[in-house]
């Protein structure tokens, strides 16, 4: 089953098999605004990683920029 990710002027259809390097999700969450569609899949991608050591890494950087309204207080 894949995903789907709306955007203006269409929609991302992504898989939940295929995952993007760490690295890359990092710069990604960097430079996302909040509501964007890079911070909606980034955040989607982080959530087929849970497991990998290096996810709390992505996880602090959503939390700190695109989803910080949304981080518990």
């Amino acid at each position: 089953m894949g995903l789907a990710i709306p955007l203006r002027g269409g929609t991302y259809h992504g898989t939940n098999g295929a995952r993007l390097p760490m690295e890359f999700l990092l710069a990604v969450t960097a430079a996302a605004e909040p509501g964007s569609a890079s911070a909606r899949m980034a955040a989607e991608q982080t959530r087929g990683i849970a497991g990998d050591p290096q996810s709390g890494s992505v996880l602090e950087a959503l939390l700190t920029k695109p989803f910080r309204a949304e981080a518990p207080g």
